[in-house]
């Protein structure tokens, strides 16, 4: 399981083709909270809106942790 928090910005955020750059951090957990394991990530990509309320997303990113120890 793993948390995120992160940073979005949008290059043209009145139109409907959205390019997008975001950058965060957060933690991967396992074995019911007893392991956790910060890490940083960041990403671009788009996204284009079908209709008013729904859209279609489509991202990459890279995701670093932050301990030898997984």
């Amino acid at each position: 399981m793993s948390f995120d928090l992160n940073l979005e910005i949008l290059f043209s955020p009145y139109t409907r083709f959205l390019p997008f750059l975001f950058v965060g951090g957060g933690c991967n957990v396992s074995n019911s909270f007893i392991s956790t394991v910060a890490r940083a990530q960041g990403g671009f990509g788009f996204e284009v809106l079908l209709t008013k309320g729904a859209g279609l997303i489509l991202f990459g990113n890279i995701i670093i942790c932050l301990s030898r120890i997984i």
